[in-house]
């Protein structure tokens, strides 16, 4: 019996030249995972300091990563070092916090929420706004509203 030896290298983060492009799988480890915390999950998960590292020779100033899933992304700015610039996140149709949700009972009784959107910037790793844009059904009106969620509060901020 013949010994075999296995070497085990880390997925290369080299941007492919001809079209520019890097795509990573980034696994979760329960569906809901990434949307949940997103910073938090690429903080842990994604290395964009070795991505600036291994591609250094294009002498890119800043770079972008788009991170996916079925219902949303994180769009992710970096300088030139790997460090996080800011980030936009947008994401459809999700679970509304219980104080969102309570809310939009109390306000209108006999609507149903058809659609929303959970959107969050953030400047390096710190969010600056955490909003909903919710569509909401009630008889033959449709309204459309900006929610922001707080420690303090609901703030209603457009009908």
């Amino acid at each position: 019996m013949k010994e075999t030896k296995v070497d085990y290298s880390p997925v290369s983060m080299k941007i492919d030249p001809n079209t520019e492009l890097l795509i990573v799988s980034l696994p979760e480890k329960y569906v809901g995972h990434f949307q949940q915390d997103p910073l938090t999950f690429i903080r842990e998960n994604f290395d964009a300091e070795k991505l600036a590292l291994e591609n250094r020779e294009y002498g890119f100033d800043s770079f972008d990563v788009e991170f996916r899933t079925t219902k949303g992304n994180v769009l992710a700015k970096y300088d030139r070092h790997g460090e996080m610039v800011s980030t936009y996140q947008q994401f459809k149709n999700v679970p509304l916090p219980d104080n969102v949700r309570l809310h939009l009972m109390q306000q209108y009784r006999n609507g149903r929420v058809v659609a929303n959107k959970h959107i969050v910037t953030s400047k390096e790793w710190n969010i600056e706004k955490d909003f909903y844009r919710i569509k909401i059904k009630d008889g033959d009106k449709t309204r459309r509203l900006r929610v922001e969620s707080s420690a303090s509060g609901i703030v209603l901020v457009s009908n």
